[in-house]
Order: structure tokens, then sequence, then C-alpha cells
């Protein structure tokens, strides 16, 4: 079921959603890293899929996927401005730069670039982050959890991933 999970927060990560897999990800690895691994293959294969999809509605509609890409928390005017010069600096490179993965879906369509190095790089981009994320939030939790509580653990969790989206909707 956790893969079910991951993959769909992958693929809703790539298309309109705001909360990146990331949180589930590194929730999984306080308990185990293991798990939390296996569940990042699944993501990666949901934001391959959210970005082929992406990519193709920005390809058919342009206007569109435009004001709903901007009506996304987190997700400004800026950011579609930034991706479309960071892709013609540096390619399929481009997608490991910020801003959110999803503007680079659509700023690859527009700029009318073959979908196959797109998806690779989205393999490549979103699995060394969600790999990375994970072993991070299992090398914090391990010395913790020996000294606190597993709710105390949760919640440094949740405060962590309220501290980082404030800061991105803000």
């Amino acid at each position: 079921m956790i893969h079910l999970v991951a993959f769909l927060w992958g693929w809703a990560d790539a298309t309109f959603a705001p909360i990146a897999p990331d949180v589930l990800l590194t929730f999984l690895a306080l308990r185990s890293l293991r798990v939390a691994l296996a569940a990042s293959l699944f993501a990666i294969l949901g934001a391959v899929a959210g970005g082929a999809m992406t990519y193709d509605y920005a390809n058919l509609h342009p206007a569109s996927s435009r004001e709903i890409l901007v009506s996304i928390p987190g997700v400004s005017d800026r950011d579609v401005g930034i991706a479309g010069r960071n892709i013609e600096r540096h390619g399929a490179g481009a997608i490991f730069l910020g801003p959110p993965y999803k503007v680079y879906a659509v700023q690859w369509a527009w700029q009318h670039r073959p979908l196959v190095p797109f998806l690779l790089a989205t393999a490549a981009a979103r699995g060394l982050r969600f790999l990375l994320s994970s072993v991070a939030a299992a090398l914090v939790a391990a010395p913790l959890r020996r000294r606190v509580r597993e709710r105390t653990l949760l919640t440094l969790h949740l405060l962590f991933w309220t501290a980082v989206y404030t800061v991105q909707f803000s």
C-alpha cells in the first residue's frame, strides 16, 4: 500500500500538488531507511509519469497550463521565468535546480524540447532528491531514536516540514 501512496504522491507532485513526496519519504525513513528507499523508487516512477502528463498537457494547452501552474501554492510567474532561463542555459541538467519540478515539465514543453531526455533527467533528479532526503532523515533519526520518544520524533518531523513549506509558500 505504501508503494502506491508513494507513486501517487510522486505523480501528484509532478502535476498539481504543492507538497513533495519528501514529506512521506522522510517520515518512512524515521523508522526504516529500507522502506523509505523502496518507496522512493515508486515516487520516482510517479514523478516520471506525472512529468510526462504535465509535459503533454502543456504542449496541448499552453495558455491554461500557465494559469494552472501559477495557481499552485509555491509556484509563481517568477519561477516560470527562472525555469525557462535555466533550461536555456543548462538543458536537462536544469531539472536539478529550483524552482518546483512541475514548472520544468511545462517549460520543457513550451520550448519544444523532446520528451525522452526530460524523463531521463526527471528520474535522475527526482531520484537523487528523494534518496538523499530519505538518507538524511534516517541519519538524523538514528541517534534521536535512542533519546526521545517516537512521538517527539514525529513532532520534530512535522515542525521541520511545516517550516519548509511556510517559507516556500510565503
